[in-house]
């Protein structure tokens, strides 16, 4: 998630002019050694950081039990950041090392402007489509937590796939005109006496109608002000419905605490993506509407930079998120990756966070095969429950209550709850207990 009027999205061109010419413009060297350090190294960091944790989230939101129509929109939004990531390196990143070391990579080198076409289209495609998503996935979060009853028929598999592939297709439709604004020619290298391709623009791109309606008005607009206008008003509405919910805490059931916990990683999300796109529709707006004397400033070139950092780190920081914020999707990375064996004493495998109930787990225990070990502890109510194919919830699966008092901090009820319920409880004739409901 990131945005591309001054940042990501000019990095191809501008920032690799601005680095070229770096010992021109700049006023001494501590500035230039800033812009380099800013632009090449922490920005490679940043990069290399987010691709792996944008794998990770990847990995993890596809398992079998994060299946969700909100899964889908975190899929394909960790998928476009790897996008988003790659090209800030090849077109800002790397770049700007180089010239820290060696002068305009874009000058010297074949491979950046042949790439040129489908790099710089690509991360103008891939910055919108993650804009629209976050925006997407809000509008579910308010339908599902503001009008659960609408949510059922509304927040689905298969119509957030389809919202992801409109989100993209409209994308690459408002970006057509990118492509159309530069081309790349063959010019003789003075310095080498060489023939090497340069980028240059075509017509397109200077030509005045085309920048104030598209470049400055449809871009602010469709990039900007409504994004950030619908994020803000339904963050809003979001959290002050996740407020009254916590007010109302002792009465809420294990799927509404679910809900509410997954409402809450999603405001962080929408917050961190508001925090790191404000300073770049502020540089938007002064390369818009200010003079030339001021984006020609040191104090600009500065700003510029941090801007473009903070665009590339909101599309990095989603998988600290998630862990952070996401109880499910903490504990769910914690088994796939083998990390509850390193944190023993921690509740990961807490019913609430799993596809089963108590009653449930029960059931699924007593039919299992008869060559199944079962066991009976002395410290419990007395169930029966297999000990097979059931992995690291096996300490857990014969101890949701004991004393015959319900667990409460699962959520759920316990075994003297399911008495006063009626739910009829029999012995099968291998000697499990099963509580029909």
């Amino acid at each position: 998630m990131a945005d591309m009027g001054t940042s990501v999205m000019n990095s191809t061109n501008d920032t690799m002019d601005n680095v070229s010419c770096c010992q021109e413009d700049y006023r001494d060297d501590l500035e230039l050694y800033y812009i380099q350090f800013q632009s090449g190294l922490v920005s490679n960091i940043i990069c290399a950081f987010g691709v792996i944790c944008n794998l990770l989230s990847i990995v993890v939101l596809s398992n079998h039990r994060m299946r969700s129509s909100t899964s889908i929109y975190l899929m394909a939004l960790a998928i476009l950041d790897i996008v988003v990531l790659l090209c800030s390196a090849l077109f800002l990143a790397i770049p700007a090392m180089a010239g820290y070391l060696q002068g305009n990579l874009m000058t010297y080198s074949k491979f950046y402007p042949n790439l040129h076409p489908i790099g710089y289209p690509l991360t103008l495609i891939s910055q919108t489509c993650t804009i629209y998503i976050t925006v997407a996935f809000t509008v579910e979060r308010f339908i599902a937590v503001c009008h659960p009853l609408q949510a059922a028929n509304m927040c689905t598999i298969p119509r957030a796939k389809r919202v992801v592939v409109t989100v993209i297709f409209c994308a690459v439709v408002f970006n057509i005109p990118r492509m159309l604004e530069f081309g790349v020619t063959q010019t003789l290298d003075k310095a080498t006496n060489a023939t090497v391709p340069r980028i240059v623009y075509k017509d397109l791109h200077w030509n005045k109608i085309y920048k104030v309606t598209y470049m400055v008005i449809a871009y602010i607009l469709v990039i900007f002000l409504i994004p950030f206008l619908l994020l803000t008003i339904l963050n809003t509405l979001l959290i002050k419905a996740v407020n009254r919910s916590r007010a109302t805490r002792a009465t809420m059931n294990t799927r509404t605490l679910r809900e509410n916990n997954l409402t809450v990683m999603l405001i962080a999300v929408i917050m961190v993506f508001l925090i790191c796109q404000f300073p770049a529709l502020i540089d938007n707006i002064i390369t818009a509407f200010l003079p030339n004397e001021i984006q020609n400033s040191r104090w600009y070139i500065i700003f510029y930079s941090i801007c473009t950092n903070m665009v590339i780190l909101n599309s990095a920081v989603n998988f600290i998120l998630y862990c952070v914020f996401g109880k499910k999707f903490r504990r769910i990375f914690l088994v796939m990756f083998k990390c509850w064996r390193f944190c023993p004493n921690s509740d990961i495998f807490r019913f609430e966070e799993t596809n089963y109930t108590n009653v449930s787990i029960l059931r699924k225990a007593s039919m299992v095969s008869k060559s199944n070990t079962t066991i009976r502890d002395k410290s419990y109510t007395g169930n029966i429950v297999s000990q097979k194919n059931f992995g690291p919830l096996r300490k857990f699966i014969s101890k949701p209550y004991r004393n015959g008092q319900a667990n409460m901090d699962d959520g759920h009820e316990g075994h003297s709850t399911l008495l006063e319920k009626k739910h009829v409880q029999r012995t099968l004739p291998n000697g499990n207990i099963v509580y029909d409901v």
